[in-house]
């Protein structure tokens, strides 16, 4: 009888550091999940921004250059994202077509009605590809 009794006693002393242990551990957990919580969607909006442009080449690359910089600034606002017209850039060389979108987006985290902003992303979205021949007499 004794035993279980020492055993009790030992299992009441560390329940203490087992407590806040769980804290601590829920903490980092909370702080985990907040963080994804405020990166996800810049890095969302940078990919979902990257396949745009790249059907944009792919499927309007005879477009003139101004209609696709258009076009992408249509993209970056409907997505909401910092950049702005002279980050798009749309070039031709040597039949080929290239899209380039260069924004930063600072990551801004609310604490106690301020904005605290420790990190900013710098992105560079990029396409390129072939330019296509005239597909206005082309049936296929």
């Amino acid at each position: 009888m004794r035993r279980n009794t020492h055993f009790r006693k030992s299992l009441n002393r560390h329940r203490g550091a087992s407590n806040l242990t769980t804290a601590v551990f829920g903490l980092i957990s909370i702080a985990i999940i907040y963080s994804l919580y405020i990166i996800i969607p810049i890095v969302y909006g940078y990919y979902e921004l990257k396949n745009q442009i790249e059907a944009m080449v792919r499927l309007d690359s005879n477009e003139p250059n101004e209609v696709l910089r258009k076009r992408v600034l249509e993209q970056v606002r409907l997505l909401e994202l910092p950049a702005r017209a002279k980050d798009i850039l749309v070039e031709r060389a040597a039949g080929r077509l290239r899209v380039q979108v260069k924004y930063n987006q600072v990551v801004a985290v609310p604490f106690a009605g301020y904005e605290w902003e420790p990190y900013e992303f710098k992105f560079v979205a990029v396409a390129s590809g072939a330019i296509k021949g005239d597909r206005k007499h082309k049936y296929f």
